[in-house]
């Protein structure tokens, strides 16, 4: 497993939240004639879609021959309640950026960070045609964003996220 961190946001004092978010991952892949061998990823948060623009990503690692998991743990110090975007970035070699050459999927994660609170959130890039690049994100409601309190069994998730358009964490 790898670790990797990401700050977002301006400098200052706590409170501050943090969300780490588990990548499921598939082993390396071809993609077009492409045998696609390492992963970064990059992260914003914001209220534009802007998936078409280029991110700045983490350094690359790679993948294996079977399926794997990376952690990256995300802090925020303020704007607590923005949605976070995510692109993974599956590259040909490790100078893994941004662009041509490059199959990414998005992921919208809404409302992740909870103040002064550490939260966690699975993304299954493994479940999805890796071959395939994402044209819209695929969206994690904040409903399944896990730690921020008693979690109820998935059976009772309707009812859990029903509380007249709130977090229930709030």
């Amino acid at each position: 497993m790898v670790v990797l961190a990401f700050a977002l946001g301006c400098g200052g004092a706590p409170p501050n939240a943090i969300v780490e978010v588990e990548f499921r991952l598939p082993a390396s892949f071809d993609a077009a004639g492409t045998t696609m061998t390492h992963v970064a990823f990059a992260a914003r948060r914001g209220s534009t879609r802007d998936f078409m623009e280029f991110w700045s990503a983490s350094a690359s690692s790679p993948l294996g021959a079977s399926p794997s998991v990376r952690v990256v743990s995300i802090e925020a110090t303020e704007r607590f309640e923005e949605t976070l975007r995510l692109k993974v970035l599956f590259c040909a070699d490790a100078a893994c950026t941004d662009g041509p050459g490059t199959l990414s999927k998005w992921y919208e994660i809404e409302e992740p960070f909870r103040v002064g609170e550490f939260t966690s959130v699975t993304v299954d890039s493994s479940a999805t045609d890796p071959e395939v690049a994402s044209t819209e994100p695929e969206v994690i409601g904040r409903c399944f964003v896990a730690g921020c309190g008693a979690v109820p069994p998935a059976s009772d998730i309707t009812g859990f996220c029903d509380l007249s358009g709130r977090h229930p964490c709030d």
